[in-house]
């Protein structure tokens, strides 16, 4: 009864290490905090399209990229959503 209680343990042991030193499939390379900061600030002022306070502007911008329509949508409404049909 000892020996399979010590079986046991070594064996998941074994594997849960085996597991940590395994090397990771996707080693992308990781984008520095400065890179990010020194990006413009421009996008942010777009990223609404007028939401949450003026949906006419989304639904302008949607118009203006081919889209049917555009509505407020997402977390507080603050997500500028283009409709096909």
């Amino acid at each position: 009864m000892q020996f399979t209680k010590l079986a046991t343990v070594l064996i998941v042991s074994l594997m849960g290490s085996a597991a940590i030193a395994a090397p990771s499939v996707d080693n992308a390379p990781a984008v520095a905090a400065e890179e990010v900061a020194a990006a413009p600030a421009e996008n942010l002022e777009k990223r609404g399209f007028g939401c949450p306070l003026n949906e006419r502007e989304c639904h302008s911008h949607c118009q203006s990229i081919g889209r049917k329509f555009g509505y407020c949508g997402g977390t507080l409404r603050l997500t500028c959503i283009c409709g096909k049909e």
